[in-house]
């Protein structure tokens, strides 16, 4: 008896459970909707139609937000007379006489070093003050008494005083010396045109401008020029901006073939073409260049320390300062034709003295 009543649990459980899902089935079973005919009914008549149409106007005009705008509406547009101010008077502003700048004594320091790293922000100085002889290191931005750096590099420092005047201090003196070399002068100062091909120039002032040949070949952008491979004289690069070149009549593509009959096809001759330019005894350089396949002669007088610029040479005195120019050629020439007339004669002697004992 004890082993049928778990039984009988079991098989009454599983009985409920039965019904259980067949009344859920039943329950949740959908319903499929009834069948409709797809021929639409006969219309209905609609017992409005015959209504007469509403007025729009009504309800516009009884606009619940008063938001409505009527374009029959009229405004009444007024116009004023609008009164147009007068110009202002003339009044003369007041001008204060110009005064001259006055520049600030340079400041008492000497630059003993300079440390550059490759970045300018970087880059530190060791800045001296003469009056108590103490060493500070300094960068860009720095004050430095009434100034301020604006820019150190390897070889100098710039720096701003409260004035705005810019001063730029030098780590050597040589570093100096180069860059004041670097500022072209005035050259309209030191040469003068006199015509499109002559022109006055201030010897002296103009070589101490110019101190050295790589100087002027610098300056001018010289090249060699060639001719079916065959060097011709010198050319005046594209790449010259400096105003010298037009100063001197020259323009950027000229071929300098000779100055004073010396050729420039060699560097030999061009040396002694400058030594002669530099000579305090030279006293004119005539240029032989070519521009635009065209021959052009340039000449330009060499003007002392004691002589001013003239506006033009008469023919005379043209002459007499190609005689002087070539003075030496001269002579060379007049001891060659007093050698030929003496052996002439020598030679006429010994004619006649042959004559006479024949």
């Amino acid at each position: 008896m004890t082993m049928r009543q778990p039984l009988w649990i079991i098989n009454s459980a599983l009985l409920a459970l039965f019904f259980l899902c067949c009344y859920t089935v039943l329950l949740l079973q959908p319903k499929i909707p009834k069948a409709v005919s797809l021929i639409p009914d006969a219309p209905s008549t609609n017992s409005r139609t015959n209504l007469p149409p509403i007025n729009l106007n009504i309800i516009y005009e009884n606009d619940l937000f008063k938001t409505h705008i009527y374009n029959n509406q009229q405004t009444d547009v007024i116009v004023t007379n609008l009164e147009v101010p007068l110009p202002p008077s003339y009044h003369e502003l007041e001008t204060s006489p110009s005064e001259a700048p006055a520049f600030l004594e340079p400041l008492p320091i000497t630059i003993t070093g300079i440390m550059t790293f490759g970045n300018e922000a970087q880059n530190r100085a060791i800045i001296r003050d003469n009056r108590n002889q103490l060493e500070r290191t300094y960068h860009v931005g720095n004050d430095l008494e009434d100034a301020q750096i604006v820019k150190i590099l390897s070889n100098k420092v710039i720096i701003i005083r409260s004035n705005s005047q810019q001063e730029t201090l030098f780590l050597r003196e040589q570093d100096a010396i180069l860059d004041l070399d670097l500022i072209e002068p005035d050259w309209s100062q030191l040469i003068q045109k006199n015509s499109e091909e002559r022109y006055q120039v201030k010897a002296k002032e103009f070589v101490n401008q110019i101190k050295n040949l790589g100087k002027l070949i610098d300056m001018l952008n010289i090249i060699t020029a060639y001719k079916s491979g065959v060097s011709i004289g010198v050319k005046i690069g594209s790449n010259a901006v400096s105003p010298l070149i037009n100063q001197l009549g020259l323009q950027s593509g000229d071929i300098i073939l000779a100055l004073n009959d010396i050729n420039l096809d060699t560097t030999a001759n061009r040396l002694t073409a400058y030594n002669l330019a530099i000579d305090p005894k030279t006293i004119q350089l005539n240029l032989k260049i070519t521009r635009n396949a065209q021959e052009i002669n340039l000449e330009y007088l060499l003007l002392t320390n004691d002589q001013t610029p003239t506006e033009d040479l008469g023919n005379a005195a043209i002459v007499q300062q190609y005689v002087e120019t070539n003075k030496s050629k001269f002579e060379t020439i007049n001891d060659k034709i007093k050698n030929k007339d003496r052996n002439n004669i020598a030679q006429f002697k010994n004619k006649i003295s042959q004559s006479v004992s024949g």
